[in-house]
């Protein structure tokens, strides 16, 4: 018996993801005061490193609703059994797929599910968005990993505000460039923009894309490193159509792209909607200085944290940690649309952080200040005052 608490963290699976890095940060700093657990329904091809002592229950993503149905409550009765056998204090699940498994087997334990994403902005079919409700509303606690989420959450009727918190993710920019270690270094003719996210269509590198073939007839020389698995190909189709090719890299799913991406002079982040960005924070922490548009939850709430969080950005806006520009609106646009206002918006705020080195090294230093309030330390004891030692 080793006399500590009992926690179970549970995640579906530990693929390339801003929630799964969640759950596997939070197990490596909890592993030292806490007896932890970390159960996947599917432990293939983890992306990331955690702590505890893993247990794989091998019941991966089903197709089909009737699949998903069922492989839901085999994943509940599974996870029920691990609960009656090991006993745990508090179970913590992270995104959809493990939260309901978690609530559906509630009884030993508290059980506590996570939100990471605005789920107002987010396209749910009706069996997901009755499947979400019920995870949130049956739970004992929810975590929210920004306020603007959580105020929308309760304001959808999911889930009543005294049983909420709000806990952030964590960032160590010191311990990400550790465990990267060496690596060559990026051949610079002219500035680097980088940028981190899955290939989707929620992430908006396309906006990206069109926006940076005018800076680029600014600054001839610069290039654009893209950091992020999916499907590459409507991408780089793009990139050809747009005259780009030499201009611009896919750089794919990169495990610890850490010590490449701080070699960055700018991290742009052209998202549609998020709950609490990994890669933003994981850029500031670099010391990177950040362009991020204004999407509801999140980058508002890291780059401008005393203003109204409801507001939105209609033009350009110089945060205290960072600039903030408004969302691209529409879907997929192809190398023969017309450049869009945000996207003219979005190529006016590059083109000028990139002529004014002064603005680049004060946003870069205050961004790595800012990233500090979302470090180990602090995220760790906030956890510890909601779940106890």
């Amino acid at each position: 018996m080793t006399g500590k608490k009992k926690v179970f963290i549970i995640v579906s699976v530990l693929r390339d993801g801003g929630g799964q890095r969640s759950a596997a940060n939070i197990s490596l700093e909890l592993q030292e005061d806490y007896d932890v657990s970390f159960v996947t329904f599917s432990a293939d091809n983890a992306a990331y490193t955690y702590g505890g002592t893993p247990y794989d229950l091998h019941l991966p993503r089903k197709r089909g609703p009737v699949g998903r149905v069922l492989n839901d409550f085999r994943r509940a009765m599974a996870l029920g059994k691990l609960k009656k056998k090991l006993k745990p204090d508090v179970c913590i699940s992270f995104l959809d797929d493990a939260n309901l498994p978690n609530v559906l087997s509630r009884g030993i334990g508290e059980t506590i599910v996570t939100l990471h994403t605005h789920l107002s902005s987010r396209p749910m079919g009706r069996l997901t968005k009755m499947k979400v409700r019920y995870a949130y509303a049956h739970a004992d606690k929810v975590v929210a990993v920004s306020r603007a989420g959580l105020d929308d959450l309760v304001q959808l009727g999911y889930a009543k505000r005294d049983k909420c918190s709000v806990i952030g993710n964590m960032v160590d920019g010191e311990a990400l460039l550790r465990k990267a270690g060496a690596v060559p270094s990026i051949e610079k003719k002219g500035p680097v923009i980088a940028t981190m996210g899955s290939l989707v269509a929620q992430k908006g590198m396309w906006n990206l894309l069109r926006a940076f073939k005018t800076v680029q007839q600014e600054f001839p020389e610069a290039s654009l490193l893209l950091f992020g698995g999916g499907n590459k190909e409507p991408y780089e189709k793009l990139i050809r159509d747009l005259g780009l090719k030499e201009h611009v890299t896919i750089m794919g799913f990169i495990k610890d792209p850490h010590a490449l991406l701080a070699q960055a002079d700018l991290f742009v982040f052209p998202t549609r909607f998020e709950g609490l960005p990994n890669a933003l924070l994981e850029a500031m922490a670099l010391g990177l200085p950040v362009i991020s548009t204004d999407s509801l939850t999140g980058p508002r709430e890291i780059l401008d944290p005393e203003s109204d969080l409801t507001h939105r950005a209609t033009t350009i806006e110089h945060a205290p940690y960072g600039i903030l520009i408004p969302v691209p609106k529409g879907d997929f646009l192809d190398a023969q649309a017309v450049q869009t206002h945000e996207e003219d918006l979005m190529a006016q705020a590059i083109c000028e952080m990139l002529s004014d080195q002064a603005m680049l090294s004060m946003y870069g230093k205050r961004a790595k200040e800012r990233a500090q309030d979302y470090s180990p330390a602090k995220i760790k004891q906030s956890w510890e005052q909601l779940i106890g030692i």
